[in-house]
C-alpha cells in the first residue's frame, strides 16, 4: 500500500512556480513537428495488394496532420480510386506517434466519447468508425482511412485496407497507463478520450483522460490524471487558482484532499480535486453539491485502486 503523507500549506509556496510551468507547457505545445513520408510508406497498401483499385497521389494535408498535435514523428499517405467507379475513392493515412499514449490520444480525440463508434478489428488494439472515416490504433501507430462513396460503408470497405497495413506493421505494441479504465465498469477503453495538452473549457492540466459516466444527476464528463509526483500535481493544481480570466476558487483545503471549482459559461461548474499525485474532477457538474458528490465517489475509487 502506498503511504500518504500529510501535507499542509504547500499551495501558497508554489503559486509563483505555476507561472513558470505554464510557460514551459505553452512553449512545448506550440512547437511544430515536421511531416514527411520517411519509411512509413512501406507499410501502406499498393496496387498489387488491391485488385480493382488504381493508386493515385495523396500528399499529406497539413490541416489534417495538425489536428494530431505535436506527437507525430513520421507520417505517410496513399490514395486509391476504383476502376469500376471513379467516384469511389479511399485515402489511407498512417502516423507514427511519440508512443502508444500519443497514438491513443490521436485515435480517441477523433473518435470522441461515442462508445457505439468502436468496432472490433482483431489486428488492431483500437478501432472505430466515425462517419466515412475508419480510425485504428496499434501500439504507437495511428491509422486514418477516409472513403468517398463507399458502397458497403467505411467499416466494411476500409477494413480491407486496414488489414493490409496491420499485416505490414511491426508487431510491437506498448502498454497504456494502468489506471486508464479505473472509473469504468469494466476494462474497456470505449468512450475514453486522452488529451495530451489542455483543451478549451477544461482545467489546464494537460495529460488527462476524460470519459462520460452515469451519476444520479445524469451523465457527466469526468477527467483524471496521475502525475509522476505529488509536487507535480500540486504545482498544476495551484496553477488553476491563478489562471487569468477565469481562475478556480479553492473550496476545501484538507491535508489529503483539496478541491476547487469555477463556473462555466453554460451555468454549470468544473470541479477539480488534488489527492496525492492525482488530479481529477468533473467538467459539467450541475451544482457544487453534485460536484462534491462526484469528487467523493472518484476519490473513493482511487483509494480502493491504490490499496
Amino acid at each position: 500500500m502506498r503511504s500518504i503523507r500529510v501535507r499542509s500549506g504547500a499551495i501558497l509556496n508554489i503559486v509563483c512556480g505555476a507561472f513558470v510551468g505554464a510557460a514551459v507547457v505553452l512553449c512545448v505545445s506550440c512547437s511544430a513537428m515536421p511531416f514527411s513520408n520517411g519509411d512509413l510508406s512501406r507499410y501502406l497498401p499498393r496496387e498489387t495488394d488491391l485488385p480493382g483499385w488504381r493508386e493515385v497521389p495523396a500528399p499529406l494535408r497539413e490541416n489534417e496532420a495538425a489536428l494530431l498535435g505535436d506527437g507525430v514523428r513520421r507520417s505517410a499517405a496513399v490514395g486509391f480510386v476504383s476502376y469500376a467507379d471513379e467516384r469511389l475513392s479511399v485515402r489511407v493515412e498512417l502516423y507514427a506517434m511519440s508512443g502508444p499514449l500519443g497514438a491513443f490520444g490521436a485515435f480517441s480525440r477523433e473518435r470522441g466519447f461515442d462508445q457505439t463508434a468502436e468496432i472490433g478489428l482483431s489486428a488492431w488494439d483500437d478501432a472505430a468508425v466515425r462517419g466515412d472515416v475508419l480510425l485504428c490504433r496499434r501500439g504507437a501507430y495511428f491509422l486514418r482511412i477516409v472513403c468517398t462513396q463507399c458502397r458497403g460503408g467505411i467499416g466494411r470497405e476500409g477494413a480491407v485496407f486496414a488489414d493490409i497495413v496491420a499485416g505490414a506493421l511491426p508487431r510491437e505494441s506498448g502498454p497504456l497507463p494502468d489506471y486508464l479504465t479505473l472509473f469504468g465498469a469494466d476494462a474497456s477503453r470505449r468512450g475514453i478520450v486522452y488529451f495530451a495538452t489542455p483543451n478549451e473549457g477544461m482545467p489546464d492540466i494537460g495529460g488527462f483522460f476524460m470519459r462520460e459516466k452515469q451519476f444520479p444527476g445524469g451523465r457527466r464528463r469526468i477527467f483524471y490524471s496521475r502525475k509522476s509526483s505529488y509536487a507535480e500535481s500540486l504545482r498544476i493544481f495551484s496553477g488553476l487558482l491563478v489562471e487569468k480570466g477565469n481562475p478556480f476558487i479553492l473550496r476545501s483545503t484538507g491535508s489529503m484532499l483539496q478541491t476547487a471549482f469555477r463556473k462555466t459559461t453554460g451555468g454549470g461548474y468544473v470541479c477539480a480535486a488534488l489527492y496525492d499525485e492525482w488530479l481529477f474532477g468533473v467538467a459539467d457538474a450541475a451544482g457544487l453539491a453534485e460536484g462534491d458528490e462526484i469528487i467523493a465517489s472518484m476519490h473513493g475509487d482511487i483509494v480502493r485502486w491504490t490499496l
